[in-house]
């Protein structure tokens, strides 16, 4: 099994057969190798004495190639504009914004490519002595949690800046979890020729959940 780093590192869609599921609304497989394996793993954060694992549950893919040509994520944040140029973030860094925490993958492949996976639902896994230090962050411990703009206290507000701090880093698991790809994301729409969003979700299968 791929380590994370190396598939987020190796992320590129080339193949007919890949852009053909982009296309018409399924998961290639680059998006189901990633899923099989993130969502087998886990953060982990540490002050070097006590730990909390931060487990994802629930995936949501962005793709987005800023080609005039390419594949169009309307919903992407982190990408050009008319007035703006924005440089690429780098693979394996936390982008995070209005809506969560994104693990980035963006890449050039004739052109940039803005490409992220949202942590949408997270389980905390945690003694039940640390409560006491999480609870005024809200932090919900060993249940799934569907609030995705959680995940910053999840990881960063765990443990005290003070001393030796704390860290995070991810951990890959020993086998590729059985995931299946759905559709909509969340709060996510079709979008017109004007920019705007319709009222109908989007019917991509880009939401990888665990098999029940």
């Amino acid at each position: 099994m791929k380590t994370l780093k190396e598939i987020t590192s190796s992320f590129k869609i080339d193949s007919a057969d890949e852009r053909a599921c982009l296309i018409h609304n399924e998961a290639p497989k680059s998006f189901i190798e990633l899923a099989q394996c993130m969502l087998a793993g886990h953060f982990l954060v540490t002050d070097g004495q006590e730990k909390v694992i931060v487990r994802p549950t629930v995936l949501e893919f962005y793709y987005h190639e800023e080609r005039e040509d390419g594949i169009k994520d309307p919903i992407v944040y982190h990408k050009d504009t008319k007035s703006s140029k924005k440089p690429l973030i780098l693979t394996g860094f936390l982008h995070n914004h209005v809506s969560g925490i994104d693990l980035a993958f963006e890449h050039e492949n004739n052109g940039k490519v803005r490409a992220s996976v949202l942590i949408r639902e997270f389980i905390i896994e945690s003694d039940k002595d640390r409560l006491e230090a999480m609870e005024p962050f809200n932090i919900k411990v060993n249940v799934n949690d569907g609030r995705s703009t959680a995940m910053y206290a999840a990881l960063f507000s765990q443990f005290s800046v003070f001393d030796n701090g704390f860290n995070v880093k991810w951990e890959d698991g020993d086998t590729p979890a059985s995931v299946e790809f759905v559709h909509p994301r969340k709060n996510v729409k079709v979008y017109g020729a004007d920019g705007k969003p319709k009222d109908i979700d989007c019917p991509r299968k880009w939401k990888a959940v665990l098999k029940a």
